[in-house]
């Protein structure tokens, strides 16, 4: 099997998909790999891929000759343009920048398909343009496109296509055979006893080692780990000037770097002054919570990217409440002081709206709420769990289940709000089967981004649940 496995500036990723690349060689198999420029050779000098490496900011071949319905829509840019507006980066390019990117894209993707022969693309979601590319290729040549990341449930991980919607057939698909009396062997029951057991605890990975966390700049940048990076990145950027040696993502690697430092100083300064605009809990109120996002991230800029400027959405919501009300914002933990303070002015300001501080215990205010609102967040599998209503805007892998409502603007989400929260059963029974379905979907061990160490999947795991799973029918992937 021929696998093209795609690379980034994720350091984590990078570590963890070379290292799926050579477990999948030592059983056989050929990897290659494709990069948005030769940053990544430069920043991981000690994760090398074992491979052929071709890379797109050198590519020069030949454009598709694609009629227009079949050229790449807007949104496959979105995403990285979300993340250029809140980085400030690579901001003057040319409208037609974005069109002659995406040909050159889609003739690289056909390039590396068809010259090395490709069985199966291996990254994450679909989650920038790079793989919404490599996903098209895929789609031409009726390849498989298979995305690792972890999963919401502690101490496991997912294998599934490229958007959220396959992995949200499969779950469902679990839910109804577990609804319809399927048995779980008896150690999946003790894991979902257990999990149920200590849910007020329970903490996917992905928050356990959470670097976006508010850190003191100077704490956080003063590593000898950091400057060594930037001595690369320096030493990189004086040195390769031409555009052919840039990340198109993100442009020189000193200003992208110097975008998170300068955004990360001033998150730092503007936190001391946001302790006026937050609210306790009121005693006796009735409320619904709404968890605000970090951004940029891809469960908002790909799956709910309609509403990533959350104001409008606060706004919109709060004046749709029913009355005697109230709206539950809650800042994110990894986010808080990155919106600007006229954000948090504006949010406070709101009539039925108390703005609440990171730190508050989130399950708890689910669970004296009256229901959760939220955009993509993995709060809202927590609110179904606890046997809460879930009114959702964007794209999520439970909307199937009948405490989930997917809402809109319009006078129905006023209404919506009221006859949606009759319609929940909170019986225990839901939400065991809500998390069986969820076990069944995923697999054992937390995925190994920090190399691999005790509780993690190996390598080796991995690579072989990539192979079994490209043997598998399309529809038994889902």
């Amino acid at each position: 099997m021929n696998v093209l496995i795609l690379l980034d500036l994720v350091p984590k990723y990078h570590q963890l998909l070379v290292g799926v690349g050579r477990a999948l060689e030592a059983s056989g198999h050929r990897t290659f790999y494709a990069m948005d420029s030769p940053q990544n050779l430069e920043r991981f000098p000690n994760h090398e891929p074992p491979g052929p490496v071709r890379i797109f900011s050198k590519h020069e071949g030949q454009q598709l000759e694609l009629p227009q319905e079949g050229l790449a829509p807007w949104k496959a840019f979105f995403p990285d343009f979300d993340r250029y507006e809140n980085y400030g980066i690579n901001y003057g390019r040319k409208q037609d920048w974005y069109r002659d990117l995406g040909n050159r894209l889609d003739s690289f993707f056909e390039r590396c398909v068809v010259d090395w022969d490709i069985d199966l693309i291996v990254y994450e979601g679909v989650t920038n343009s790079f793989a919404y590319f490599a996903n098209r290729a895929a789609g031409r040549h009726a390849l498989r496109y298979i995305g690792i990341q972890g999963s919401r449930l502690p101490g496991r991980h997912e294998l599934h296509g490229p958007c959220e919607d396959v992995l949200r057939q499969r779950i469902k698909g679990h839910y109804e055979e577990v609804v319809a009396g399927r048995k779980l062997e008896p150690e999946a029951r003790e894991w979902v006893a257990g999990y149920l057991e200590r849910f007020s605890e329970a903490t996917p990975d992905y928050m356990k080692s959470n670097g976006l966390l508010l850190q003191n700049p100077v704490t956080k940048y003063l590593k000898r780990e950091n400057w060594m990076t930037f001595a690369r990145l320096a030493r990189y950027q004086l040195f390769r000037r031409s555009p052919e040696e840039l990340n198109y993502r993100s442009g020189p690697p000193l200003s992208y770097s110097w975008s998170h430092i300068r955004r990360n100083v001033v998150r730092w300064v503007r936190s001391k002054t946001l302790a006026g605009f937050f609210s306790q809990p009121g005693e006796g109120e009735e409320y619904y919570l709404y968890p605000l996002h970090f951004h940029p991230e891809a469960s908002t800029s790909v799956n709910s990217r309609w509403y990533v400027d959350e104001y409008p959405v606060i706004k919109n919501l709060a004046f749709s409440l029913p009355p005697g009300r109230w709206l539950y914002v809650k800042d994110h933990p990894s986010a808080y002081g990155l919106p600007t303070r006229a954000f948090y002015r504006k949010v406070a300001s709101l009539p039925n709206v108390r703005l609440i501080r990171p730190e508050e215990d989130t399950k708890r205010l689910i669970a004296e709420s009256v229901g959760l609102i939220t955009q993509t967040s993995t709060a809202g599998f927590e609110t179904l769990v606890l046997g809460k209503p879930v009114w959702v805007l964007g794209e999520v892998f439970y909307d199937f289940h009948p405490g989930c409502c997917k809402i809109g603007w319009g006078e129905e989400l006023a209404e919506s709000l009221v006859t949606h929260e009759t319609k929940v059963d909170p019986g225990d029974d839901q939400a065991t089967h809500l998390v069986m379905a969820y076990y069944l979907s995923t697999m054992p061990g937390s995925l190994p981004l920090g190399g691999e160490v005790a509780g993690a999947a190996t390598y080796q795991a991995l690579a072989d649940e990539l192979e079994e799973a490209a043997g598998r029918s399309e529809d038994s992937l889902q």
